[in-house]
């Protein structure tokens, strides 16, 4: 049952249990531990909020199109990540060159709408969830980017 707030800004609270070590029943709680009290910073309102002030990565710009692009299905948009000549190596395949990337995107990445849900990001290394149209999912997987120029160079895709 609260009981002030006194001048000083702090609220003893009466608990039903104790007494305590000092043998009162009251805890005094600090004013930025108040619920509404000015200045408080509140918690996100969701979940998916919380979870997105915790997991912000910071990528590349060629890492991060490439995550855009994904996330949007947009096969045009992913090809222009790749540089002229560029490699994906994905389940024990290389793709090479614009023709093999362009169909390596359709099957890999359209075809079941993945969603790709970045989780650390060190070294050129990549760390994701992996979702979409596809048994056992979601799944985590390493991308490993060869970078140049803002361009995709070299891809290893990997299960972690």
């Amino acid at each position: 049952m609260p009981h002030g707030p006194w001048r000083d800004g702090t609220r003893n609270i009466t608990m039903p249990h104790g007494p305590w070590r000092d043998g009162t029943r009251n805890i005094t709680v600090p004013p930025s531990r108040h619920r509404n009290t000015p200045g408080r910073t509140r918690a996100p309102a969701t979940r998916e909020d919380r979870r997105a002030e915790m997991d912000t990565v910071t990528l590349p710009q060629a890492v991060e199109n490439f995550v855009a692009a994904t996330n949007a299905h947009d096969p045009n948009a992913l090809a222009a990540v790749f540089a002229d000549g560029a490699t994906v190596h994905d389940d024990g395949t290389a793709y090479t060159g614009e023709s093999a990337i362009r169909e390596w995107i359709q099957v890999h990445l359209i075809n079941p709408k993945i969603v790709i849900t970045p989780t650390s990001f060190v070294d050129d290394r990549l760390v994701a969830s992996g979702d979409g149209e596809f048994p056992g999912g979601p799944l985590s997987f390493a991308f490993v980017f060869g970078l140049k120029d803002d361009q995709v160079t070299d891809l290893a895709i990997t299960p972690v």
